[in-house]
């Protein structure tokens, strides 16, 4: 800069003057006659002058002096003689500083109390903010260039995310421009490498270090790719680093040291117990509970439970003793049972951090349509995500889990007895002895399960060498605390007897309900028939005697398991002979 020259010191009798030449001038120090240089003397001159503004990062310059003029004598030489001149010359080169550039990890958008990520740990759908510090000489720059280089496993660009900031840099950073670029706050493919181009970038010369630096932030999203994954033992780890330099740049391009994060991510699991599991009526009441559990390596959040409690198995309506942990509510939809994140509670209470369990209870009763002797299996499940709430890209990572548990709701319990025989004289058929054309009746009674039995039906399967009395039926609900289907079919009904062997038939056609008791008499269903031995070839009273074995069964419309049985006492033939 020739406007800061400035002459410092000149040797006693020397003179100076600056002459003008193209692109500068030349300084020039010479002495006169009367000053002479002694052998092994010297003349020393000093001059201060600034580096121009314009200089450029990592340029080397070149000062060059000369000695132009020396003579050997002292004024002019006698006659014209010629003396010797004696010239020469030094150069001093000296370099600008170059660039310098730092990338680190800024900040991370999730910042909740306990915070799901720490340090470089970052959940599916969060914001990274990196900085990147760019040092420069004080010079003038044209065409600075800054590129982000990521790995293609995880990241994309927010375009329109990059700002700088100048806090405590003397300067001007003039216009940037990103490349490539897209409509702010949507995001590039995943590891777009980015360019972020300054025209022309002046660091104020005033010789304080401490003023050349300013920033460039950029932001990118951790995306809800496969490439991103949170859970060991494949986790997830980032690389990204950035490069600077200059168009014409003398110097190597600078690259910043490595800066890496690694994917967090929440897994949550459930599981269901409900008590009891077997004998299960309508009315009784089942205690549920359900275990959620984060295994993951972050935090989840916005869980929600769901467990649905529909007919013909539960009866939501008579939901008790519901119990949630600190930060979560539940609420009734219809048949759906929902815990849910307080949206009013703070995160840590609200929040499933990772390694911790959460347990939720409740008690329902089964429903008055609870069939019998069927499998109930009822799910739970859970969901939760990497965020708290969500961000303007909609992008996280859900997590969640289902689990079944099953009760096994009561069986029909039947039993079968001879209650009387025809023959009552002394010297008559006694017991289980039984003679042909005699008359047995037999009691078939069965508890029936509460709740709703749709078509009940009860076989009676006679041995071949008896029949079925027609009309000999007879029904007893004096034990049952509920009602029967109205309508009651038994075949064969055609008097007098049944065929030989045939099964007696009887079902309720519609629904027979049974409410709950506590009673374990009551339920019972008795019927009694009447079944004659036949005269028949196959019918033995003489050794060895025919035995006729008697069976019975109940089952009802859509029994998922074979009917109930009971085999009834065993009969012997007897007669005269």
């Amino acid at each position: 800069d020739l406007a800061t020259f400035t002459l410092v010191s000149l040797p006693p009798g020397w003179g100076t003057t600056n002459v003008a030449v193209a692109g500068g001038i030349r300084f020039e120090m010479f002495s006169s006659n009367e000053v002479a240089l002694p052998p092994g003397g010297g003349a020393t001159g000093v001059f201060t002058v600034a580096l121009a503004q314009g200089v450029r990062p990592n340029q080397v310059y070149t000062n060059r002096m000369d000695i132009t003029e020396s003579t050997t004598l002292y004024g002019l030489p006698p006659g014209g003689i010629a003396e010797r001149n004696d010239t020469a010359n030094n150069s001093v080169t000296f370099t600008v500083p170059g660039l310098g550039l730092a990338k680190t990890l800024d900040a991370t958008s999730e910042t909740n109390v306990p915070p799901d990520s720490t340090g470089s740990s970052v959940q599916i759908g969060e914001r990274l903010t990196y900085r990147l510090a760019i040092t420069l000489p004080e010079s003038t720059i044209t065409n600075l260039t800054v590129v982000d280089t990521l790995t293609t496993n995880g990241l994309a660009y927010i375009f329109g995310s990059a700002r700088l900031v100048t806090t405590g840099f003397v300067g001007s950073t003039g216009a940037f421009t990103e490349s490539p670029s897209g409509a702010a706050n949507t995001l590039s493919s995943m590891g777009q490498q980015m360019t972020f181009a300054f025209t022309n970038v002046v660091v104020t010369g005033d010789n304080d270090t401490n003023n050349n630096t300013f920033y460039l932030l950029a932001d990118y999203l951790a995306l809800d790719h496969a490439a991103n994954d949170g859970l060991p033992p494949g986790v997830t780890v980032h690389t990204n680093r950035a490069t600077l330099t200059y168009g014409g740049n003398p110097g190597a391009v600078v690259t910043s040291a490595v800066v890496t994060t690694t994917v967090v991510e929440p897994l949550l699991q459930i599981a269901k117990r409900l008590t009891p599991t077997n004998n299960v009526d309508a009315g009784d009441v089942i205690s549920v509970t359900l275990a959620v559990t984060n295994s993951g390596t972050a935090t989840a959040y916005d869980v929600v439970i769901e467990d649905r409690l529909a007919l013909p198995y539960f009866d939501i309506a008579t939901l008790a003793s519901v119990v949630a942990p600190t930060g979560f509510v539940y609420e009734v939809a219809g048949d759906l049972l929902r815990f849910r994140s307080d949206t009013n509670a703070p995160t840590g209470t609200n929040t499933i951090e990772a390694g911790e369990a959460l347990v939720f209870t409740f008690d329902v009763r089964t429903a008055g349509t609870l069939p019998p002797n069927v499998a109930v299996t009822n799910t739970a499940t859970v969901l939760g995500d990497s965020l708290a709430g969500t961000n303007i890209f909609g992008v996280q990572r859900f997590t969640g889990a289902t689990n079944p548990a099953t009760f096994t709701a009561d069986d029909f319990e039947p039993t079968k007895i001879l209650v009387s025989t025809s023959e009552t004289g002394p010297a008559d058929s006694t017991g289980t002895n039984l003679q042909i054309g005699e008359y047995a009746t037999y009691e078939i009674a069965v508890r029936l399960p509460e709740g709703t039995i749709t078509d009940l039906q009860v076989t009676d399967a006679l041995p071949a060498g008896m029949a079925y009395v027609a009309g000999s039926l007879a029904v007893n609900t004096n034990d049952l605390n509920g009602t029967l289907a109205p309508a009651t079919n038994i075949t064969p009904n055609v008097p007098p007897l049944g065929a030989s062997g045939e099964d007696v038939v009887i079902t309720w056609t519609g629904d027979s309900v049974l409410a709950a008791s506590t009673n374990p008499s009551a339920n019972i269903l008795r019927l009694r028939l009447d079944a004659v031995v036949l005269d028949l070839p196959a019918n033995s009273g003489l050794a060895p005697q025919t035995l006729l074995t008697n069976t019975a069964s109940i089952t009802y419309a859509g029994n998922p398991n074979p009917p109930a049985t009971v085999t009834g006492p065993v009969v012997r033939l007897v007669e005269p002979l």
